[in-house]
C-alpha cells in the first residue's frame, strides 16, 4: 500500500536526520578543537581569531581559513589591524566595511612582534593543514554617495567642516542629516538628506548653485532643523 511506503520514505528520513545532526554536533566540536588550538598558540598576541567558512549545509567544497582580524585595546577604544598593506592603529573597532585613514593613530607602539604573529600564523597553517591569514582591511578611498562626516572628509581632503546637525520632520521619528563643508580651494559645499533618515545624504549643492534652496527647505512649515544664525547668515551672505 501506497501508506506503508510513505511511512518507510519517514522512517528513512528521520534515520538521514539524526545521522545529520550527528555529523553536525561531531563538525562543529572539531571545529572548537581546531580553535582552541589556534587561541593557545596566539594567545601570547592577544588577538582577535575567526573561523571562515560557508554553512555546512551549503559547503559546496572544502576551503575554510582561520583570519586573524585584529587587536583590541578596549580601555582606549583602538584597534591595530593590517590596512592597506601596513599595520597600524585605528581608531576604535573596524566598522568592516568602511575604514579612514584619517582615523589611523601614530605614534603608538606595537602592541605585539609583528614578525612573530605572522611567523606563528605559518606554523599554524604546517600544523593545521588549514590557511592562516592576517585579515588585511582597506581604506575608503573613493565615495560615490556619502552617508556621513567621515565620507565628506574622503571626498573633500583637507576640508573644513563648517557644520553639521540634523533635519526633523514633524510627524517622523528619525530625522535626517546636514553638513556645509569649505574645501580646500574655499568653496562652500552643502549636503543634506531629504528622505534617507540619518543614513545620507540626498542633495549636493556645489559653489555656483542656488544655496537659498538649503535654507527654502529647511524654513518650511512642516521641518524644523538645528541649523545656527551664523550658517544662515553666511549662506544668505553667498
Amino acid at each position: 500500500m501506497l501508506v506503508d511506503e510513505l511511512k518507510l520514505v519517514f522512517d528513512e528520513f528521520n534515520d538521514l536526520d539524526k545521522k545529520l545532526n550527528l555529523a553536525k554536533n561531531k563538525y562543529h566540536s572539531l571545529k572548537n578543537d581546531i580553535m582552541e588550538v589556534c587561541k593557545n598558540k596566539l594567545k601570547e598576541f592577544g588577538v582577535d581569531i575567526s573561523f571562515w567558512e560557508y554553512d555546512l549545509l551549503y559547503m559546496k567544497e572544502w576551503n575554510p581559513l582561520i583570519s586573524i582580524d585584529g587587536y583590541r585595546d578596549t580601555n582606549n577604544n583602538r584597534t591595530f589591524i593590517k590596512l592597506d598593506g601596513k599595520w597600524c592603529w585605528y581608531g576604535g573597532w573596524m566598522s568592516l566595511d568602511r575604514l579612514y585613514k584619517h582615523e589611523v593613530i601614530d605614534g603608538l607602539d606595537s602592541p605585539f612582534d609583528v614578525d612573530a604573529l605572522e611567523q606563528a600564523c605559518k606554523e599554524l597553517e604546517d600544523e593545521l593543514g588549514i590557511t592562516v591569514c592576517i585579515k588585511e582591511y582597506k581604506s575608503v578611498s573613493n565615495v560615490e554617495h556619502p552617508e556621513n562626516i567621515d565620507d565628506l572628509k574622503v571626498m573633500f581632503p583637507d576640508c573644513e567642516i563648517l557644520g553639521e546637525g540634523r533635519i526633523w520632520y514633524v510627524g517622523w521619528d528619525i530625522p535626517d542629516i546636514w553638513a556645509i563643508l569649505k574645501d580646500k580651494d574655499g568653496g562652500i559645499h552643502i549636503f543634506y538628506g531629504t528622505n534617507s533618515h540619518e543614513e545620507g545624504y540626498d542633495v549636493h549643492l556645489k559653489p555656483g548653485d542656488n544655496y537659498k534652496q538649503f535654507l527654502d527647505y529647511i524654513d518650511e512649515n512642516n521641518i524644523k532643523a538645528d541649523v545656527p544664525n551664523d550658517i544662515r547668515t553666511l549662506l544668505s551672505s553667498l
